[in-house]
C-alpha cells in the first residue's frame, strides 16, 4: 500500500537540509506536518506516549491550539533541541513504521559544534575528576605548584602530573616488552565449520550422509581448526593501547597544555595586577613568578612525553596480530596465560601497579570519555542539563577540594542507552571536604532532577541541579539552578520574565522556601544575579519592582569558547561564572565570609582580614576586636568594612554592610561581585544593597 508522503513546512515554504534531512531552528517559526494527500488516520510525533497533531483537512496537521493539548506537544517540539520522528497511524491507532520521517531541530543560541563541545567536555570532566579523586600522594608537593595536600590525594597540577607518570611508566612497560610480544603473540585454537574435501574433518552424523550423497571429490561441509589472534590476552593489550596509551594520553597531555597553563597564566595575571598591595603580596609574587617557568618546564616535559607515547601506542596498535581485533569497552577476563606468559605478564603487573593508586578510577570512567569524545552519544536538548550538572559537580571538586563520601563519583552512576547519557535522578551525589587553615566543614548534596513534592498544589517539581548546603553539619541553604536554552533576543523580554518570575521565583523559589533559585541558560547578553529589581534590569513595566537580594535570577552558563581554543580548556567567561556560584552559595547565603572561595582556605584575623587594607596586625586586642566584627552583629550596626586578601591566591574583598540598613551584607569584590556598580566615587568600590537598593 502507498501512503501519503510527509514533509515539514513553514510559512516559508518546505523545510529543507543540506543533507536531505528537513531543519528547523529551535523557537524559530512554527512549523506543520504536509502529506501528499488526505489521510484518515492519524499524524503523531513519536515518544512515550505519541503527541497526536489535529487537522481539519487531512492534509496540513498542526501543533493544538488550545492550552491543555499544546502544552506536552510544544514542549516535545519547539523547545528542545535535537531530532524528533513523525509517522502515520491508521484509525486504529496502530503506527505505520514505514511513514516515518525525521525532522532536525536545531539550537536557538548554541551551535551544533557547542553542543559537540558539551558532549567532549563530559567526557573530559569525567577524566578529570577520576583523576583529582584516584591519586594517591606518592612524595611532598612542590611548593611551586601552590596547592596543598587533601585527606590522602594530592590537588592541582600534582594530580595532574602523577597521573601522567602513571601512563608513561605504563608505556614505557609495554615498550620494553613488546618485541618479545610481537614476536610471539598469543593464539587462539577455535573450531569452526569449513567446507573441505578432507573426509576427516567430517564429524556429525548430518555430515556423515551428505559425504555418502556427494559425488566423489566434492567439497565437503566439517568442523576444523582454525588459529586466531583474537583472544582474551590480545584484547587486553588493545584495551590498554587505545584506553590508556592513546586516549588518556592525548586527554592527559591536553589539560597539562592547555587547562592547566592557562590557570597558570591567570593566577600570575592577577598576581601582577597586585604589585603595590602590601610587602607580603610582593613578596609572594616574586616566589610564584620563579616557580611559574620551572613549572611550565617540567609540564612541556610531560606533554612531550605523553604524545610520544600515545603516538607509538597507535603505531602498535597497527600490527598485524592486533589490527583486527575489535577494542573492548571494559578491562577483560585475567586469565592464566596472561598472567604466566612472559612480556604480557610484564605488562598486567605495572598496569596493576598504577591502578592501586592513579588508574584505578579511570576503569570506571573511561568507557564515557571514549564514547563522548569518538561522538557515540547523541547530543539533545538534555545535554545541556548534564553539561550543567557536571560543570558545578567537577568544580566543587577541582576548586573547592571536596571529596565524594564514598568514593564513587558522579561519573560512575552514568550509563549510555541507546546513545544518550542518563544519570540516576531524585539522587543525593554527596561530597565533602574542610576548607584549609582551620576552615568550616563543607557538604554539599548536588542532584540531577530531584523531586520536589508541592503539596499546596498537589503536585510535583523536578529542578535540572538542586543543591543543599551544609556548614560543620548544619543545613545552611537549599539551591535550585535550572537549565534552558535560550535565546532571548529571539523570544523577547517576556520569556525572561516568566524564567526568572515565573521559574525560578515562582516553580522553585516561594513554594519550597529555597534559599536561592536560579536559571541557567545559553544567551551571552544576560546576565541576571538579583543584584536589583528585574523592572529595572529589563527596563520594562511586565516585571517585578521588587529587590531579589540575590535570590532568584538568570546566569549565562555555556561553554564560551573562542575560535581555535581547546576544549579542554574552561573559558574565562565560564570560569568566571562558576566563581561568582561559589560566591553566592558559600560567601553571601552561607555566610562564610571569611573564605576564599578561589583557594579553598579560611583567612586568618589580623594578617589576611584587617581593619586597614595595608595594614596587618599581630596585636591580639585588636585581632580580637576583628573576630568580634566578623562573627557578631555589632558590625551591621557600626558598618565597619573588614578587609580581606588572601595570601594564596592574593584575591581581595571587603565585608561591609548596607550603611542605612546594617542588617543588609555587602561583599565587595573586583572580579566576582554580585553586586550592582554605584555611580558614586571614583575608586570603583561603591556598590548597591541588593536588598534596599541604597548606595
Amino acid at each position: 500500500m502507498d501512503y501519503p508522503k510527509i514533509t515539514f513546512v513553514d510559512d516559508s515554504g518546505v523545510l529543507l537540509g543540506e543533507d536531505g534531512v528537513p531543519r528547523t531552528r529551535q523557537f524559530g517559526k512554527e512549523w506543520w506536518v504536509h502529506l501528499t494527500e488526505p489521510w484518515d488516520g492519524r499524524v503523531v510525533i513519536q515518544g512515550d506516549p505519541p503527541l497526536q497533531l489535529v487537522s481539519e483537512d487531512r492534509i496540513n496537521w498542526f501543533v493544538p491550539k488550545d492550552t491543555s493539548r499544546k502544552k506536552p506537544i510544544a514542549k516535545a517540539v519547539y523547545a528542545p533541541a535535537g531530532t524528533i520522528s513523525v509517522i502515520l497511524t491508521d484509525e486504529q491507532s496502530n503506527p505505520i513504521t514505514v511513514s516515518e520521517s525525521k525532522l532536525e531541530i536545531e539550537p536557538a543560541n548554541i551551535t551544533e559544534e557547542e553542543l559537540q563541545i558539551m558532549l567532549r567536555q563530559i567526557g573530559i570532566l569525567a577524566v578529570s575528576t577520576a583523576t583529582l579523586l584516584n591519586t594517591e600522594i606518592l612524595g611532598p608537593v612542590p611548593d611551586s605548584v601552590g596547592r596543598e595536600q587533601y585527606a590522602g590525594t594530592t590537588q592541582g597540577l600534582e594530580a595532574y602530573f602523577q597521573s601522567a607518570e602513571a601512563i608513561l611508566r605504563l608505556g614505557k612497560a609495554f615498550q620494553q616488552n613488546w618485541s618479545f610480544i610481537q614476536q610471539r603473540p598469543l593464539k587462539e585454537i577455535r573450531v569452526e565449520t569449513a567446507v573441505n574435501r578432507d573426509y576427516s574433518h567430517v564429524r556429525s552424523p548430518q555430515m556423515l550422509i551428505e559425504r555418502y550423497l556427494s559425488k566423489p571429490n566434492a567439497l565437503q561441509r566439517g568442523l576444523t581448526r582454525v588459529s586466531s589472534t583474537n583472544c582474551s590476552e590480545n584484547q587486553f593489550l588493545c584495551h590498554i593501547l587505545d584506553h590508556y596509551l592513546i586516549n588518556l594520553a592525548e586527554a592527559t597531555a591536553a589539560n597539562l597544555d592547555s587547562l592547566i597553563r592557562g590557570t597558570i597564566e591567570h593566577d600570575g595575571y592577577s598576581l601582577r595586577m597586585l604589585k603595590n598591595f602590601g610587602e607580603h603580596l610582593e613578596k609572594k609574587i616574586s616566589e610564584v613568578n620563579q616557580g611559574i617557568e620551572e613549572l611550565n618546564n617540567r609540564i612541556g616535559r610531560a606533554v612531550i612525553k605523553l604524545r610520544d607515547i600515545a603516538d607509538w601506542a597507535r603505531e602498535a596498535r597497527s600490527a598485524p596480530f592486533l589490527k583486527s581485533i575489535p577494542t573492548p569497552r571494559e578491562m577483560p577476563e585475567i586469565t592464566q596465560r596472561l598472567l604466566g606468559t612472559p612480556g604480557y605478564a610484564a605488562v598486567l603487573r605495572t598496569f596493576f601497579s598504577s591502578q592501586k593508586g592513579t588508574l584505578e578510577g579511570f576503569v570506571k570512567v573511561f568507557a564515557l570519555f571514549a564514547d563522548c569524545w569518538q561522538g557515540r552519544v547523541r547530543p539533545t536538548w538534555e545535554l545541556y542539563e548534564i553539561w550543567c550538572l557536571a560543570q558545578l559537580y567537577e568544580s566543587f571538586i577541582e576548586k573547592l577540594k571536596l571529596r565524594p563520601i564514598n568514593g564513587r563519583s558522579l561519573y560512575d552512576e552514568i550509563t549510555m542507552r541507546q546513545g544518550q547519557i542518563e544519570i540516576p535522578r531524585n539522587k543525593a551525589f554527596i561530597l565533602q571536604g574542610k576548607f584549609a587553615n582551620n576552615g568550616p566543614e563543607i557538604e554539599v548534596r548536588l542532584y540531577y532532577e530531584k523531586i520536589l513534592q508541592d503539596d499546596t498544589r498537589n503536585s510535583q517539581r523536578t529542578p535540572d541541579v538542586f543543591i543543599e548546603l551544609l556548614i560543620n553539619k548544619t543545613l545552611k541553604g537549599t539551591f535550585v539552578f535550572d537549565a534552558k536554552y535560550r535565546n532571548y533576543e529571539e523570544q523577547g523580554v517576556q520569556q525572561i520574565v516568566e524564567d526568572v518570575e515565573g521559574c525560578a521565583r515562582g516553580k522553585y523559589l516561594d513554594p519550597f522556601h529555597l534559599t536561592a533559585s536560579f536559571i541557567l541558560h545559553t544567551d551571552r547578553n544576560v546576565d541576571y544575579w538579583g543584584e536589583m529589581p528585574l523592572r529595572t534590569k529589563l527596563n520594562t513595566p511586565d516585571a517585578s519592582e521588587d529587590y531579589a537580594e540575590h535570590r532568584f535570577g538568570a546566569i549565562s552558563f555555556r561553554p564560551h569558547l573562542k575560535p581555535g581554543q581547546q576544549i579542554s580548556k574552561r573559558s574565562e567567561e565560564l570560569d568566571k561564572q562558576i566563581n561568582k556560584i561559589f560566591s553566592l552559595i558559600l560567601q553571601y547565603h552561607g555566610e562564610q565570609k571569611d573564605i576564599c572561595v578561589y583557594c579553598a582556605r579560611k583567612l586568618t584575623v589580623g594578617t589576611e582580614i584587617r581593619l586597614q587594607p595595608e595594614r596587618p596586625t599581630t596585636d591580639p586586642q585588636e585581632q580580637e576586636y576583628i573576630e568580634y566584627l566578623l562573627h557578631t552583629d555589632l558590625n551591621k550596626k557600626l558598618g565597619t568594612p573588614l578587609y580581606c586578601v588572601c595570601h594564596e591566591c592574593t584575591k581581595f574583598w571587603v565585608i561591609q554592610h548596607c550603611v542605612r540598613k546594617p542588617e543588609h551584607l555587602i561583599l565587595k569584590t573586583k572580579d566576582i561581585c554580585l553586586h550592582e556598580r554605584s555611580e558614586k566615587g571614583d575608586t570603583g568600590w561603591w556598590y548597591k544593597c541588593p536588598v534596599c537598593g541604597r548606595d
